[in-house]
């Protein structure tokens, strides 16, 4: 559940991203106040979390994608972040 709530969290953040920034930029560059700094600097550090926490996840492969005569049949599920890694490589 942590997950789901998670993703939809950061979705909200990056919606507001999405329209508060170019307003900010455009309309107000020269009113850069404290609230400004605080919100950019506090969705960035979110998204830098969010980046640890999705690359900290396991993944989960199904059988169906996988060559059966080299690997055991059924599904796996990949904890370690190397082999993911080693995956998005591929």
């Amino acid at each position: 559940m942590f997950r789901f709530y998670w993703d939809v969290f950061m979705l909200v953040l990056l919606l507001a991203n999405l329209i508060v920034l170019p307003v900010a930029i455009s309309f107000f560059n020269d009113d850069l106040s404290i609230h400004w700094i605080v919100f950019n600097c506090v969705s960035d550090a979110v998204f830098l979390t969010d980046l640890v926490i999705n690359f900290r996840t396991g993944m989960y492969t199904p059988a169906v994608h996988r060559n059966s005569t080299t690997e055991p049949s059924g599904d796996v599920g990949i904890l370690t972040s190397k082999a993911i890694a080693s995956m998005v490589q591929a």
